[in-house]
C-alpha cells in the first residue's frame, strides 16, 4: 500500500495525505479524518495514538501577544504553537498576532477586528488602558470567547483569566526578600515594567504589603518603570546602584531580564543587593547559577498555553471545563533547584 493508495481511497490530494501523517494545517476535518480512516481501511501502518482519535470539530484561536522581545514572550510563543494538542479530538488552529502595549489602541483595534466566522476564541495580555474593557465585551457580545492571559481585566466579561495570583506572587517576593535580608537594614529599588498591565500592580502592592508590615528597617525606594526593556532595565538598574549606596534590595516584577543581568554584571558592586526576578528565562538562569540572583518567581507558560486552547475550546464548544486542571501555580526557584 502506497501514499497514492491512500489518497485515492479517501479521495483527497496526495499533498493532504503528507499534511494529516505530519500534523500539518491546511486540511479540513473531514479530509483529515477520510484519511485516517483510508490508512486503517488499507492497513497503511500505524497512526500514532493521538492521529487515531476521531476528530470532532475545527477551531481557529487568536491570541494576541505583546511586541516585546522578551524570553517570556518568547518562550510563550512557541509554547502557544505546541498547545494546539492540547484537545486531542479538536483540530486546533493557533493563530499569533503581535501588539504594542503602549496605550491600548493596537489591541483595541486587533479585538475589534474579531469576527465570529473567522476565530472561535481570543487569547490576550489584558492592558489596562481606556476602552480595552469595552473592546473585549464587545468581542463577547459578537459570540466570541475571550481569556486573559499573564495579566487580567476582571472587570471585563472575559471568561477565564489564566495565569497566577499576582498579589500573592508579589508577597511571596516581598517574604523571601525579608527573610534574605533578616537584620540588614537598607534600600529596596522596585523596578516595574508598566503599570497599566495589572500582574505588574499588583505584584508591586503585594510586595509592599510584606515589606511594609513586617519590615520595618527596610526602605522602599520609589518604583521605577522600564517598559520590560532589556536596554532601559540595564541603564535603570544602573542608575540605582550608583545613586543608592544603601541599596540592600532590587525586586524587578516586569520582564527584559537581560537588562538587569547585564547591570548587575557590570556594574559588580561591593556589597551585591539582594535580588529578586520573574520568570526562569535563559537569563534568569544564567543570573542565579553566576550568584547575581537570589531568587526566580517563575509561572509555568507551558501550563498556561495548554489551559487557554482547553478553556477556549471548551468555550466555544459550550462545554464545561476542569478548574483544578487549570489552575496555575506559582514557582519559586533558587540555584540549588532549577529545572
Amino acid at each position: 500500500v502506497t501514499l497514492k493508495d491512500v489518497a485515492e481511497c479517501a479521495q483527497v490530494s496526495l499533498a493532504t495525505v503528507d499534511r494529516v501523517l505530519h500534523e500539518r494545517e491546511g486540511v479540513s476535518a473531514k479530509a483529515r479524518q477520510r484519511v485516517k480512516d483510508a490508512i486503517h481501511e488499507l492497513g497503511f501502518g500505524q497512526l500514532p495514538s493521538r492521529l487515531r482519535i476521531k476528530i470532532r470539530g475545527r477551531l481557529r484561536l487568536l491570541f494576541l501577544l505583546p511586541k516585546l522581545d522578551t524570553g517570556f514572550v518568547r518562550q510563550m510563543v512557541d509554547d502557544i504553537q505546541r498547545a494546539k494538542q492540547a484537545v486531542p479530538d479538536v483540530e486546533i488552529v493557533a493563530e499569533l498576532r503581535r501588539v504594542r502595549l503602549l496605550d491600548g489602541n493596537e489591541l483595541i483595534d486587533a479585538l475589534r477586528s474579531v469576527r465570529p466566522g473567522t476565530y472561535q476564541g481570543v487569547g490576550l495580555f489584558a492592558f489596562d488602558a481606556p476602552g480595552v474593557r469595552a473592546a473585549i465585551d464587545e468581542t463577547i457580545e459578537r459570540g466570541v470567547p475571550v481569556v486573559t492571559l499573564v495579566s487580567d481585566i476582571p472587570s471585563s466579561r472575559r471568561r477565564n483569566f489564566v495565569g497566577i495570583d499576582n498579589m500573592a506572587a508579589g508577597r511571596t517576593a516581598g517574604r523571601l526578600m525579608g527573610k534574605f535580608l533578616r537584620g540588614v537594614s537598607g534600600e529596596i529599588g522596585v523596578l516595574t515594567g508598566n503599570m497599566h498591565i495589572r500582574d505588574h500592580l499588583e505584584r508591586q502592592l503585594g510586595f509592599r504589603q510584606v515589606i511594609g508590615a513586617h519590615y520595618r528597617d527596610l526602605k522602599l525606594l520609589p518604583e521605577v518603570e522600564g517598559d520590560s526593556v532589556s536596554a532601559r532595565n540595564r541603564s535603570l538598574v544602573i542608575d540605582l546602584i550608583r545613586d543608592h549606596p544603601r541599596l540592600v534590595g532590587l525586586y524587578a516584577i516586569g520582564g527584559g531580564n537581560s537588562g538587569v543581568v547585564s547591570a548587575l554584571r557590570e556594574m559588580n558592586p561591593l556589597t551585591r543587593p539582594v535580588v529578586i526576578l520573574h520568570e526562569l528565562t535563559h537569563d534568569a538562569r544564567k543570573g542565579l547559577t553566576e550568584e547575581l540572583i537570589d531568587a526566580v518567581i517563575a509561572q509555568k507558560t507551558g501550563h498556561m498555553a495548554r489551559s487557554a486552547v482547553r478553556l477556549l475550546t471548551a468555550a466555544a464548544l459550550n462545554e464545561d471545563p476542569n478548574p483544578e486542571q487549570e489552575r496555575i501555580g506559582i514557582d519559586v526557584y533558587v540555584a540549588e533547584n532549577m529545572p
